[in-house]
């Protein structure tokens, strides 16, 4: 009877162990598995920690130009001490972004100043006001800024940039590249837009545009995230200019409740 027994529980045994195999290399795999995913994890939160100490370098580095140019008083050829790499349009455009080969008739597809200032010299005002010519500094100004009001970014941005290419040395200059660090600024490109503005504030600090320009260096600092720099450059405006007009010192003061700077 005994015999029996043994018998019959070793052939249970026997025939448990497939599936005892089964179970062990399933938890294997699932093991292998969840290591092989911890790996991947790791590698990605270092790729991201790589990414965040590039893009915190990159800020201190604009943060030292911005102390740079204050500190040399506005002098005319102070250059940051780190360029800025310039935007570029082509592989990894941003979403506001559109191809000019695919519709060139399209609102806002680049075009030269020429061209859409003769297109706005055909088309007659209401009341037949006078407009300025094609090629002037005047009319390419009005072309570039009218782009920029319609929300032509892109096509505003050029304009800008051949205005200033153009007509370098015209009393224009300053407004124009206030224009420019505009078209940046209202696709939230922060950073291409604070070296406009930063531009307007020591290359023409005695201009109508260089409050303004002062109080939107601010913003754009602080759409970078650098909030203290943010406060302090919203501090200068007063300072630096005591007579600006009573709008923009309205919005210097909306704009440090907005970033919770210190009374």
């Amino acid at each position: 009877m005994n015999s029996l027994r043994i018998l019959f529980v070793s052939t249970a045994l026997f025939a448990a162990l497939p599936a005892v195999a089964q179970d062990a290399a399933e938890l294997l795999l699932r093991i292998d598995r969840l290591e092989a995913d911890n790996r991947r994890l790791n590698g990605q939160v270092e790729q991201l920690g790589n990414q965040v100490r590039r893009l915190d370098d990159q800020l201190k580095r604009f943060q030292s130009d911005v102390d740079f140019r204050f500190k040399e008083g506005g002098g005319k050829g102070a250059q940051p001490a780190h360029p800025l790499p310039a935007p570029t349009t082509t592989p990894g455009r941003r979403s506001d972004a559109f191809d000019p080969a695919a519709n060139p008739s399209a609102p806002g597809a680049p075009r030269t100043i020429g061209q859409v200032a003769a297109e706005a010299a055909a088309t007659p005002l209401a009341g037949n006001a006078p407009t300025p010519l094609p090629g002037t500094a005047k009319g390419d100004y009005d072309t570039a800024q009218a782009m920029l009001d319609r929300g032509e970014f892109e096509a505003a941005e050029m304009a800008f940039r051949e205005f200033i290419k153009a007509h370098g040395k015209d009393k224009l200059k300053p407004d124009a590249m206030f224009g420019l660090g505009e078209s940046f600024y209202r696709r939230n490109r922060f950073r291409e837009a604070a070296e406009q503005y930063l531009s307007v504030t020591t290359d023409f600090a005695k201009s109508g545009r260089a409050p303004e320009a002062m109080l939107k260096l601010g913003m754009s600092l602080r759409g970078l995230g650098a909030v203290p720099e943010a406060c302090g450059t919203y501090g200068e405006v007063t300072k630096k200019y005591p007579k600006a007009s009573p709008s923009i010192r309205q919005a210097v003061e909306r704009e440090k409740k907005r970033a919770q700077c210190a009374a």
